[in-house]
């Protein structure tokens, strides 16, 4: 369905201090990114048929339902790849962070869960 995991080394960088790690990344198919986007689109027109339904709201909610799930619709069919997982050593604390699956994008901007420091994940 879709091709296999790659390696990609990744880097962050804290004032002088970086540290190298890495991410599982691979790249979605057009068909699943197709399925993807549909499925949202799917949950979306149902919200708005449920809506319909409700008094003086039904002028309101049923546009707003399919204009947010065009939009979430729109951005997961453009996500190109899937970050599996990884990790990385923070700069400023030094705690493992894990990354959990989620759209590939870069550079990747995250909290540190152990200094809450907002740290610039980039491609090496």
């Amino acid at each position: 369905m879709s091709s296999q995991a790659q390696r990609l080394e990744i880097q962050c960088t804290v004032d002088t201090v970086t540290t190298h790690g890495f991410v599982m990344r691979r790249d979605l198919e057009h068909g699943e990114r197709l399925k993807r986007a549909g499925k949202i689109m799917g949950i979306a027109f149902l919200v708005a048929f449920l809506t319909v339904f409700i008094p003086i709201l039904h002028f309101i909610l049923p546009p707003l339902s399919l204009l947010i799930g065009a939009v979430l619709a729109t951005g997961e069919y453009l996500g190109k790849g899937d970050v599996m997982s990884g990790e990385i050593e923070c700069p400023n604390c030094k705690k493992k962070i894990e990354f959990a699956r989620d759209t590939e994008e870069w550079p990747r901007v995250q909290r540190c869960p152990g200094c809450s420091f907002t740290l610039k994940f980039e491609k090496s």
